[in-house]
């Protein structure tokens, strides 16, 4: 499960991807399992014991990442940051493009 959701993207505002992982792999350990009107998983997992201490786990789908704001042509994109990324550290990076996760590498 972790390196699926590693390997999925999930930019702020497309959070699909990880969602239907999350549903796939918790599927034969919750008891009830709910998606809200924002997209959030909810999953209760009844216990068996009378008065023992709850537990709830909780993670963010999305991730930091990049919005495609101009095509400059010859493979040359613009892009705004989307989530908290130092843009001082961006140059160089490898990173996917679009759903089909072309490879890519950020220039200045």
């Amino acid at each position: 499960m972790l390196e699926k959701l590693s390997n999925a993207c999930a930019v702020s505002g497309d959070e699909g991807a990880v969602r239907r992982i999350v549903l796939e792999e918790i599927q034969e350990y919750a008891d009830e399992i709910r998606t809200d009107a924002l997209g959030n998983v909810l999953a209760i997992k009844k216990g068996t014991g009378r008065n023992l201490p709850k537990v709830m786990l909780a993670a963010h789908m999305d991730e930091v990442g990049f919005m495609l704001t101009y095509n400059e042509g010859q493979g040359i994109f613009r892009f705004r940051i989307s989530g908290g990324i130092d843009p001082r550290n961006i140059a160089g990076k490898q990173v996917w493009v679009g759903r089909d996760k072309l490879p890519g590498v950020i220039g200045l």
